[in-house]
């Protein structure tokens, strides 16, 4: 596999011819991993090189690797996770492995490992049409997200959640998921944060433990799903009681039987995630002016576009602070 990571130059198409082969000849979740890492590579000497006339329809052709990389690690993961012996629930029974080493050995993160599993669930022949069909629609390059959405018939469960329970009532431009960020941003205790969201205590809680199980890391690829289309629910029918009536088999295993000293250990040991990782954030920026920079060439240009990655990333970060400061 390592002809495929040796990217030296800008964009030829040997480089695409390369990845094509190696996506036929791959068969574990290292391989495949390997295989984005080297695509990730390839957009940005691409993106470097954007005048090339040809550019859109070069960047059609690896944008479509990529996306079927990820359709094809997600069905590896599922490999591994039954022929190794390891849990694809991400915990630790007896002498089996936890699935979360295994995702941190190859250099997968769990957010990454989730889409993969998700965009899993469509069958060859539905995907490669999906590939075909997106392709001929003019909209641009294909996102993870539109793969998602695509997976949804399978990964929807067979049995529809109910849409019982009143109405929520929403802000026009937000989902009850925004509702309840913004009470936990601005708030100390679940009294506090229901208010600020406007919503019953009761019903706060519920559709917080809806959105704290999409969140978590450590489900099954089942229970992930399951979350993830109860919170889906949750949003477009603006409604709590069904949602959480389908995933509070899996809050109860995850945070114990539901009570109100459970309810408020969960939110204070979520706010103190939350004070960590944003100190250590501010702390770093606060620092960075002061590292030492090697005078590597190379070194220099591999960590300039990897910082520029991380800036995007905090730049959504903040801009979702500010939208629930608002």
């Amino acid at each position: 596999m390592s002809e495929v990571a040796r990217i030296a130059e800008p964009y030829a198409p040997a480089h695409v011819a390369r990845i094509q082969s190696a996506l036929g000849k791959a068969h574990t979740p290292e391989e495949f991993v390997e295989i984005e890492a080297a695509i990730r590579a390839i957009e940005e000497l691409m993106k470097a090189a954007k005048l090339d006339p040809d550019w859109t329809a070069k960047m059609q052709e690896v944008n479509e690797a990529k996306m079927r990389a990820r359709w094809k690690l997600g069905r590896a993961l599922a490999q591994a996770g039954r022929g190794q012996g390891a849990r694809t629930d991400l915990t630790s029974v007896g002498n089996q492995p936890k699935f979360s080493s295994y995702l941190k050995s190859i250099g997968l993160n769990p957010n990454s490992a989730k889409v993969a599993q998700a965009v899993a669930t469509i069958p060859e022949d539905e995907f490669e049409r999906f590939i075909e069909e997106y392709r001929g629609t003019g909209n641009g390059l294909m996102t993870y997200q539109a793969l998602i959405d695509a997976a949804e018939p399978w990964i929807r469960p067979s049995t529809p959640i109910p849409r019982v329970g009143g109405k929520v009532a929403v802000p026009e431009g937000m989902t009850i998921e925004n509702m309840v960020d913004k009470g936990v941003a601005t708030s100390t205790s679940a009294e506090e944060a229901s208010k600020t969201a406007k919503m019953g205590l009761g019903t706060f809680r519920k559709a917080r433990f809806v959105v704290m199980a999409a969140r978590k890391s450590g489900l099954s690829s089942k229970e992930i799903l399951k979350a993830e289309y109860a919170l889906r629910e949750m949003n477009q029918s603006q409604r709590v009681d069904g949602p959480y009536q389908t995933i509070r088999p899996i809050v109860e295993r995850v945070w114990g039987k539901i009570n109100n000293k459970t309810l408020e250990q969960a939110e204070k040991k979520r706010l103190a995630e939350f004070d960590r990782a944003t100190a250590t954030i501010a702390e770093i920026c606060k620092t960075s002016d002061k590292i030492p920079i090697p005078a590597t060439g190379q070194k220099i240009a591999d960590t300039l576009a990897e910082m520029k990655r991380a800036q995007c990333q905090l730049r959504s970060f903040i801009r979702k602070l500010e939208d629930l400061q608002c």
